[in-house]
């Protein structure tokens, strides 16, 4: 029972960050002149765009937890 209760604890910072995040990426692509379309937890761009926004969320993601974390995160990804 215990760890339903620390799950639901951690629930709410999560989304938080979650919602941080997005707003970091839309702010970003308004810089860049990328239109961006929020989506629930994702975001829809122009096909043209879509290497930079991607480049965009994986940078804010690591922004955002590396400060949440207080050390530096890396992503590590790998497209086909």
């Amino acid at each position: 029972m215990k760890s339903i209760l620390i799950q639901k604890n951690a629930m709410q910072p999560a989304m938080n960050y979650e919602g941080v995040i997005l707003k970091e990426v839309l702010l970003k692509g308004i810089k860049e002149d990328i239109f961006m379309l929020p989506i629930h937890d994702a975001i829809a761009v122009q096909q043209h765009h879509k290497e930079r926004a991607n480049e965009i969320m994986l940078e804010t993601w690591s922004e955002v937890v590396s400060e949440m974390c207080g050390q530096k995160v890396e992503t590590v990804t790998k497209f086909e």
